[in-house]
Order: structure tokens, then sequence, then C-alpha cells
């Protein structure tokens, strides 16, 4: 109930059109550039490449950061026929590269086929990349293994906290009607408390945010809460991915941080609403856990 639209910037493959002819410092015909070089192993075909990823425009300007595990990308390296079957630049460049080097690759806006955002304010795309680790097909499965286990339990905790956020939810709301609970306010007409700041990095624009939250009315009613099922919501911030007031609110707070955020219908769902939980001109409530800013 917090989506507004979904924008998933990626480098999936398939978005790319038909590639140039490859020189030196090129991979599949687009530029390419080494920071670092290690001489630590290459990966080998058949084996999984994780890696830091940040996507920028031509400014410099962030659109895209993933960096921390588990939400680094991965990509398997792929033989000549797969790669001919599903081109992918930056599978090819990562074939050039050794464990804890750093790339760049630069795309023109012009070679992708689709594009989520307006190709008019871009000229090129840059994918710099370092390689994180490279693991066989036996580490693999033991490694993805590790991290299903620890985020069952990560899940688990969550799901088994809900009777204790739903109690402090209940307490604040009551406080709020009889006109108790003193509010920070921003510019944009957000109100606030802050239960705990937190102390890791700041859940600013253009960064990923895992976001635990629970949404109720003013009455209190419930409409969504990621504890019933214990998964956070990861979306980037600032992107218009959720609803302004989480554009707006989610900023206030660094990693580890708590909230309640009482943000007023304009800047929820407007005028008409979210049928059938969350009625026209609704101003909302929530309660809300920065657990991670990638």
């Amino acid at each position: 109930m917090i989506f507004n639209r979904l924008v998933i910037f990626t480098f999936c493959i398939c978005l790319f059109s038909a590639c140039k002819q490859t020189s030196n410092n090129e991979v599949m015909g687009y530029k390419y550039e080494k920071f670092t070089d290690t001489g630590d192993r290459k990966p080998q075909v058949g084996e999984y490449v994780y890696f830091k990823l940040i996507i920028v425009d031509q400014k410099d300007s962030i659109l895209q950061e993933m960096t921390k595990e588990p939400q680094l990308p991965v990509i398997r390296i792929s033989t000549e026929e797969e790669q001919k079957l599903n081109p992918n630049p930056i599978s090819e460049l990562l074939k050039l590269m050794s464990l804890g080097d750093s790339a760049k690759l630069i795309m023109p806006i012009d070679s992708f086929e689709q594009f989520p955002m307006d190709k008019t304010l871009f000229e090129e795309i840059h994918y710099n990349v370092v390689i994180d680790k490279i693991l066989n097909e036996e580490e693999q499965q033991e490694y993805t293994g590790m991290l299903q286990e620890q985020q069952l339990n990560e899940w688990t905790a969550a799901k088994e906290r809900r009777p204790e956020v739903e109690a402090v939810v209940n307490a604040r709301l009551a406080e709020y009607n009889n006109g108790s609970l003193e509010l920070l306010k921003d510019e944009s007409g957000i109100e606030y408390i802050i239960l705990e700041q937190g102390n890791g990095p700041v859940a600013e624009n253009n960064k990923m945010a895992s976001v635990h939250y629970y949404g109720a009315l003013k009455d209190g009613t419930m409409f969504d809460t990621s504890f019933r099922e214990g998964r956070p919501y990861s979306f980037t911030v600032g992107r218009g991915e959720v609803i302004k007031g989480w554009d707006l609110g989610i900023p206030l707070l660094k990693e580890g941080g708590k909230a309640m955020l009482f943000i007023p219908y304009a800047l929820a769902y407007g005028e008409t609403g979210s049928p059938p939980n969350i009625g026209p001109k609704t101003d909302l409530v929530f309660y809300v856990e920065v657990e991670k800013v990638f």
C-alpha cells in the first residue's frame, strides 16, 4: 500500500540494441575504463561474479547504487554461445577484470532499446563496477543457502515483533488524538516524531533503503504492514517508487532509525485514496524502521 509507481533502473540483459565493432578498451563496442588491476584471479565460464555497482549519468549524478550485501548484483559468466543469445556488455567487462578490480562501462543513451526514464535527459549511462567475490557452482549454492537462512531468520524475528510494534503505534496514536504528542513538522507538511535516530548512513536521495513499516489510519485501523510477513520493503529514495510522503520522510532517518510519520493525504494517495482500505483525502500514519541503507 505504500507504492506509487515502480521504476527499476537496471542493467538487465536484453536492454541493449545491436552492438558495434569492438576495438581496444571496448567490450561489445562500448568504451570502458579500468581503474585498478589487482592481478588476482579472473572469473571463468560458469562462475558467479558478485560486484558492487553504482550507476551514474554523464554528470556523475547517482541513478542507482548497490554496494552492500545482500543487494549486490550477480552475473554468471556465460559461454560464447550463451552470450550470443543474450548479449550483455557488463558480463563481458567482468571477464576482463580480476577479483577486487574496479572499472567503468560507458553506455550512450541510444544503446538502450528500452529505457525507464526520459531519454532526452541523458547522454550517457556509466556503470561503475567493483568485483566483490567470485564463486564456483558449489560455493554459489553454499552462499545463497546461507543468505536464505539468514533472511528467513530475520523475517521470522520481524513477524514476532508485530504485537510490540502495534502497541507502540496505538500508544502514540492515543497521544496524538488527545493532543499530548509533541511532533516536529517539515516544510512539506509531514509531522513526525523520531523514536530512534539510528547511527548508520542517512537514507538520502538515490540511496536504496530497506524499511519495515506499519501503516494505519488516524483512528488506529491498520491497512498494511511489513511485519505481517516479516519482509522489509526496499526502494530507491527520491525516485518516485513510493508515495511522496515516504520519499520526503524516510530521509529524516539514518540506518537503524525508527520514527512515526504523520503524512497528509496530498503526500499519500491524494483526492481519490487507494480503495478499499484508504478512502479519498485520507491522512496516513506510518511507523517506520530503516533497517538498511545501501
